[in-house]
């Protein structure tokens, strides 16, 4: 089975990636073996949800100035200054260029989420789900 990542995103950035209108998702630590992966997407905020997934076709790890510059190339909504903001004190920063957006017709609720899983904490960031994992259960259905 390929690595999935479940990625937490702010609700504005995760509709933008599903609509397919942001290309880029910016990372202060990128997935190891990221490549062709899916990417499934945790909307914080107000919709606390599995919204859907992506399929990251590459990862970029570079310095600012690349990855601002890979941005405006892609038509990223992201200001040089909110990624200069993010990426404070990082020297290597990250990008993971994704395709084929998923919008699941149902998403996966915290709260869904926490009737199986009554742990369960949406990612700082990402994480990996593997097989065994319950969640990869309910991101199956």
């Amino acid at each position: 089975m390929a690595l999935l990542v479940l990625r937490s995103v702010d609700s504005r950035w995760a509709e933008e990636l599903l609509c397919g209108k942001k290309k880029l998702e910016f990372m202060r630590v990128a997935p190891r073996s990221a490549d062709g992966n899916q990417m499934c997407i945790y909307a914080s905020g107000s919709t606390k949800a599995i919204v859907g997934e992506v399929t990251i076709k590459r990862v970029f790890r570079a310095p600012l100035e690349f990855i601002v510059a890979l941005s405006n190339k892609m038509g990223s909504s992201e200001t040089k200054q909110e990624l200069a903001d993010y990426f404070r004190g990082k020297d290597a920063c990250c990008a993971a260029e994704v395709s084929n957006p998923i919008r699941y017709e149902n998403p996966i609720t915290l709260a869904q989420i926490r009737t199986k899983i009554p742990r369960f904490m949406p990612p700082q960031s990402f994480r990996y789900v593997r097989d065994g994992d319950p969640l990869l259960g309910l991101l199956r259905k």
